[in-house]
């Protein structure tokens, strides 16, 4: 019993963090407008014609007004397990729940982006993308990416 008590405590508690640090991240001033400011800064650099331009920041401008919403409403999936966790009643597979409509809410943001850049690119082409794209996300950099801290040693095996 003691030790299911615990394992309860341990659950809760990781919740609670991973709840918390994307919380404190929002709060941190510029966080969620930085992608597309940098991305429009990039863009007016490249030579566009004018209607391309004026694409480009339709394009801009609907996905702010989609990321807004959905922004929104992961703000409430996360109040609404801030809610849970500070209530004694939720249960456990209430709570993993509510963390799994968290990370599907996340993936949508994450595939919208995706699809943004796909956007981009089909509209200004993969030449000038290229240019605008920050290093690390560029291939063939062997030294950025994914694992990039495994080979400066921060994650050792």
């Amino acid at each position: 019993m003691k030790s299911t008590f615990r394992n309860r405590r341990l659950v809760v508690a990781a919740l609670a963090a991973a709840v918390a640090l994307p919380a404190a991240a929002w709060a941190w001033p510029g966080h969620g407008r930085g992608h597309d400011e940098h991305f429009e800064r990039r863009i007016e650099r490249l030579d566009l014609d004018e209607a391309t331009r004026a694409q480009v920041e339709a394009l801009f401008e609907e996905a702010r007004e989609q990321r807004q919403s959905q922004r929104e409403e992961l703000r409430a999936a996360h109040q609404v397990l801030h809610e849970m966790l500070r209530s004694a009643e939720s249960s456990e597979a209430a709570l993993m729940e509510q963390a799994e409509q968290i990370s599907e809410l996340k993936l949508a943001l994450q595939k919208d982006r995706i699809a943004r850049m796909l956007a981009l690119r089909d509209l200004i082409g993969p030449e000038q993308l290229a240019e605008i794209l920050p290093e690390r996300h560029r291939a063939g950099r062997g030294d950025e990416g994914c694992d990039s801290g495994r080979r400066r040693g921060l994650f050792r095996r």
